[in-house]
């Protein structure tokens, strides 16, 4: 049987599937929702007896991840198929995030680079990169300064699981699954 639990009518649930808790959102991501799902991430946290230190880290990502949402995606229509979704559920030995938002085609081949080049680097070289842009502090016309990327994998410690599905001739679907382990 499932169990489901809402906090944020229309925001967000915490559910059971397959005997995984997972608190989800899915809809528009404003700075009010983002708030509200943040906080619900904390009480998820505790219902799901998460250690102090992985709550944090879970709580750095998400942020990161639901400012990504919200400053970079393309979504104007509410299509069902399109609307951008945050998530979070417990594993074994992970707890996992998957997210996703439309973007635009001519983003998406320079998003692929990045997130191919900064899964590849070593624990030191994201380090070294993160303090040089943070030294640099440029800030892109969408108010970032290219550290969100950066930020998730340094906490994650793993690669990030990402994939594109067109939606359409100018826009993907991009989805983003992070891994951090518990231990």
């Amino acid at each position: 049987m499932h169990k489901i639990k809402i906090y944020f009518i229309y925001l967000s649930t915490i559910h059971m599937i397959n005997e995984k808790e997972i608190l989800s959102y899915k809809g528009s991501f404003s700075a009010i929702s983002i708030d509200r799902v943040l906080k619900e991430l904390e009480i998820w946290s505790k219902e799901v007896q998460l250690t102090i230190s992985l709550a944090k880290k879970i709580y750095v990502i998400a942020v990161e991840v639901l400012t990504n949402i919200h400053n970079h995606s393309t979504q104007k229509a509410f299509e069902f198929d399109t609307e951008s979704f945050f998530e979070v559920y417990s594993e074994t030995e992970d707890v996992v995030i998957e997210c996703g938002n439309p973007v635009l085609n001519n983003e998406r081949d320079q998003l692929h680079q990045r997130i191919d080049l900064l899964n590849s680097m070593e624990n030191e070289e994201l380090k070294k990169l993160y303090i040089n842009k943070v030294l640099k502090a440029d800030i892109s016309e969408k108010g970032g300064a290219g550290l969100g990327l950066i930020t998730i994998i340094k906490a994650a410690r793993k690669e990030i699981i990402y994939n594109f599905k067109p939606i359409n001739e100018s826009s993907s679907m991009f989805t983003m699954k992070i891994r951090i382990p518990k231990i």
